[in-house]
């Protein structure tokens, strides 16, 4: 009985091993799925995070650079082909009973294999077309197989995973019913670059501050889309109250890289705001939908599937735009001030994007909140990057790319800066604007946007400046301002901020831990203390494991060899408090 005591001891204290590496791959209780770019997120959002192929193969058609292609580009602008794949189904009959947006639908493919949809919508008795949203894997690589969308238009649609032309579905607690419909015609796609604009809606007061001050800018909720159908069509964006660009003289380059930069810097952009405003919104309201998945879409967009699991890949999206500006402006590294490696802004944020799964799951909805305002004055400095880099080369060489990546970049911070400043957001607008007949005044710029980086909670530091890597020093009167000192240009950044962008403007109400940690681990977040933390608890557990085990060896000894009946072959007399710790134990 006291060897089992033993061997019951050895045993708890052992099942703290796993236990202790299963939170460290987890997080805690949380299951999670593959990661995206070094972030595990809480649900399947695979295929959001594939938006960027509809992206790649935008730049694939443009890049042929005739009117066909450019055609060929805007149907998979407007209709996609990667993200939310939706079977719109006509039923021979109605069904019988409402089916509740999320049921269950199953079906057969054309390799007679099985198809899981859910309704996406609310639909009432005797309708008898549905719309079913297919439900994507969790692997990265082969997520769906139903993709069509505007794909059909370069032949690059895979319909072997979309449910047969005809055929029979299941309705989860609704019964079997016969279908038909067009699987080129009749599969679709939720959402797509132009839907991340086209979807905005004009914000309430006080609802969503960021998205406020670009509707206040441009009148139009659509500037997005309206700016990238201009790139691609060779038009002008009529509708907006300011910051106009016109494409109609600009040739295919100009408009490629218009057309791609819209997409990315003003439709994505917004997106990723409106996910993460979503989660925060979800996180007050009580009994309402969950914040995980518009985190977790947040994280996808921002990213893109090409980024890989860690991050490393070459993405197409904000995540690689990030990484790109780093070098060019030597705020790379984890003290954003190297040329090489991740971006000092994607290690920010990635902390910030893991630290709130935590405040979700907890609730500190105030903490979500705060992660939410400062990721985006992280997600503010490329832009700004982007934008002093392209007045740059437009002044010295004013070619349709260089004047069409200026006007995009700058159309991405205009309604930041016309929010803080007026006549700055004008002066980056003059010199900037798409088809302007002046030269283009860098210093000017430079100066406008510098003036403004208190108001956007930026440094200079934090944003650096141009460098040229041939001569390993900044372009001339490219170089970073200094914080808190006089500008060259007569401008001034006022007093001096923090060394890196203004953070924790007001603090959580929770006590459980802060918003944001005071310095990222190399990949961007925590993982050397996890790592730290795991192999200090698996020491702690295995030194007390062999000390307690020696001890009770040792007492079990000088038990019998003090004890007479326990000599030559007396059994084993076994205490009756023995018993009963064990079976506690156990």
């Amino acid at each position: 009985m006291t060897m089992r005591f033993l061997s019951n001891i050895a045993s708890c204290l052992l099942l703290l091993l796993p236990s202790v590496t299963s939170r460290a791959q987890t997080g805690g209780n949380r299951l999670s799925y593959p990661q995206i770019a070094g972030y595990a997120p809480f649900t399947i959002v695979t295929d959001s995070n594939a938006i960027d192929l509809d992206l790649q193969l935008i730049e694939t058609e443009l890049f042929k650079s005739s009117e066909d292609s450019f055609r060929n580009a805007l149907q998979i602008y407007q209709n996609g082909g990667h993200t939310a794949s939706i079977a719109t189904l006509t039923l021979t009959s109605g069904i019988s009973g409402p089916v509740a947006e999320g049921t269950r639908v199953a079906g057969l493919d054309s390799l007679n294999r099985d198809v899981i949809g859910e309704v996406s919508q609310d639909y009432p008795v005797g309708a008898t077309e549905l719309n079913v949203l297919y439900v994507p894997t969790s692997n990265q690589q082969s997520y769906l197989e139903c993709l069509v969308g505007g794909l059909t238009v370069v032949n690059q649609s895979q319909t072997s995973g979309c449910f047969v032309p005809s055929g029979s579905i299941s309705i989860s607690n609704g019964g079997n019913y016969q279908y038909q419909y067009k699987v080129s015609e009749n599969n679709r796609n939720a959402v797509t670059l132009a839907s991340f604009s086209l979807d905005l809606v004009e914000p309430q007061p006080d609802t969503h501050p960021t998205l406020e001050k670009f509707f206040d800018y441009y009148g139009d909720i659509h500037y997005g889309d309206a700016t990238c159908r201009a790139a691609l069509q060779a038009t002008e964006t009529i509708n907006v109250q300011r910051g106009r660009v016109n494409f109609q003289q600009i040739g295919y380059q100009g408009r490629t890289e218009g057309a791609t930069l819209s997409m990315v810097l003003l439709n994505v952009w917004m997106e990723v705001r409106v996910q993460m405003r979503l989660a925060t919104d979800m996180c007050k309201t009580v009994g309402g939908e969950t914040p995980e998945e518009h985190w977790d879409r947040a994280v996808a967009y921002y990213t893109g599937s090409l980024e890989g699991t860690l991050g490393d890949g070459t993405g197409r999206l904000l995540h690689q735009l990030a990484d790109d500006m780093c070098v060019e402006f030597r705020t790379c590294g984890r003290n954003s001030d190297e040329r090489g490696g991740r971006s000092y802004v994607n290690r920010e944020i990635l902390t910030r994007l893991r630290t709130t799964q935590d405040f979700i799951e907890n609730q500190q909805c105030v903490s979500v909140e705060l992660a939410e305002e400062e990721i985006e004055i992280f997600m503010i400095i490329p832009l700004v990057q982007g934008t002093l880099k392209y007045a740059y080369l437009r002044s010295v060489e004013d070619s349709e790319i260089n004047e069409s990546a200026g006007a995009i970049f700058a159309a991405s911070i205009l309604p930041l800066v016309h929010a803080c400043d007026q006549n700055d957001a004008a002066t980056i607008s003059r010199n900037l604007g798409l088809g302007s007949t002046s030269s283009t005044d860098f210093t000017a710029v430079k100066t406008a946007l510098e003036n403004n980086y208190e108001c956007l909670r930026l440094t200079c530091k934090s944003v650096g400046g141009y460098f040229d890597s041939n001569i390993n020093d900044y372009y001339a009167s490219a170089f970073p301002c200094v914080d808190g000192k006089t500008l060259i240009g007569g401008g001034s950044t006022g007093p001096a901020p923090a060394p890196t962008p203004e953070l924790h403007s007001r603090q959580p109400t929770e006590t459980s831990r802060n918003t944001v940690s005071p310095q990222a681990g190399e990949d961007g977040g925590d993982d050397s203390n996890k790592t730290a933390v795991i192999a200090g608890s698996v020491s702690a557990v295995l030194v007390v494991t062999i000390a307690l085990l020696a001890f009770l060896f040792f007492q079990v000894r000088r038990n019998k060899e003090s004890d007479p009946e326990r000599q030559g072959n007396a059994p084993e007399f076994t205490p009756a408090g023995d018993t009963k710790e064990s079976a506690e134990m156990t």
